[in-house]
């Protein structure tokens, strides 16, 4: 082995597999560069990971190993009826959470996140406001409706779906005057309608469905050539960011609190120890049985390797907020 720590490293990148390289190469692309610009300035990055102190170096490594096992089950379980269970239980708290907890932050009862949703649609996306004017929009997931009102407000042709019959009576509501498209589907099924679109968005969606890259294998068909895909998909928590690993815990402890409650207990218990308007985030995300979280360079791969370019993040966060275009 070489002496040089500079020989070292350049035997070593000679000397791995691409899989392997691309896990030395950081684990989010630059939101600022061109596009096919960013390999070798996050390769230059991943080296110098081959410098940080024993402690981080294994703590990364067992990241990286909880990580690729999370993703190989996430592929076995998919099939499994057991499992589906789990995915039953999934669409009813969301059903029980559209009906029933219906204000709190960053939803439309919120007067600052009316103030923000059209700046957060065109920041998210890295697309101008009047850019949605007369665009075709599928909001896969619409949830209650938030994300659907606010592009109809732009002026686009939306057609939204959900799972949940709640979230399709909502989002209904919040789209009340405007020519929307609204229906009940699952995403892990194909997608029922003829034509493509110009931006196909799913906002925190895709990591509750219990098979993921299927749902993502179904939007992809959706999007017109040339045209964009946004996904928010839950992070897996980077480990130069201590305070994601103890928001996750926190998830966590309060899931096991919960467990074997029906979601009125559950939301009853936590409206018991949280302010009123934070009850509906937490129950988002603690009352769900399915809470996948992925690692970036998974979500990029997928997106490569159906055809899609200029890839980047848009937001500096835990979950991945990521739109692609369409070759």
């Amino acid at each position: 082995m070489p002496s040089d720590s500079r020989a070292w490293k350049s035997l070593l990148m000679r000397a791995l597999p691409t899989r392997i390289k691309s896990r030395l190469c950081g684990q989010r692309l630059s939101t600022r560069s061109a596009p096919g610009d960013s390999g070798s300035r996050d390769l230059k990055a991943g080296l110098g990971m081959l410098d940080e102190d024993d402690r981080d170096a294994t703590l990364r490594y067992l990241l990286y190993e909880v990580s690729e096992l999370r993703s190989l089950i996430r592929h076995l379980l998919a099939e499994s009826p057991r499992y589906a269970e789990f995915i039953r239980s999934t669409s009813s708290s969301f059903d029980f959470q559209w009906g029933h907890i219906k204000d709190g932050v960053a939803l439309r009862s919120d007067p600052e996140f009316l103030k923000r949703c059209r700046g957060l649609v065109a920041s998210y996306t890295g697309l101008p406001e009047h850019w949605f004017n007369g665009k075709r929009v599928l909001d896969a997931g619409s949830g209650n409706g938030r994300w659907s009102a606010t592009f109809c407000e732009l002026g686009a042709q939306v057609t939204a779906f959900d799972i949940s019959e709640h979230g399709v009576a909502e989002t209904q509501r919040e789209c009340a005057g405007h020519p929307a498209k609204i229906f009940r589907h699952s995403v892990l099924e194909p997608i029922p309608t003829e034509e493509t679109y110009d931006l196909v968005w799913s906002y925190g969606v895709l990591h509750h469905t219990g098979d993921t890259y299927r749902g993502f294998q179904n939007l992809v068909p959706k999007v017109a050539p040339r045209g964009h895909l946004f996904l928010m998909l839950y992070g897996e928590p980077r480990l130069e960011n201590m305070i994601e690993f103890k928001e996750l815990n926190l998830y966590q402890a309060l899931r096991w609190q919960l467990r074997g409650l029906d979601n009125e207990k559950k939301a009853h218990s936590l409206q018991s120890i949280l302010q009123p308007h934070l009850v509906h985030g937490f129950f988002d995300a603690v009352s769900p049985p399915i809470n996948d979280c992925y690692d970036r360079s998974e979500v990029v791969g997928w997106l490569r390797t159906a055809g899609f370019e200029e890839i980047r993040e848009t937001l500096d966060n835990r979950n991945i907020h990521i739109v692609a275009r369409k070759r």
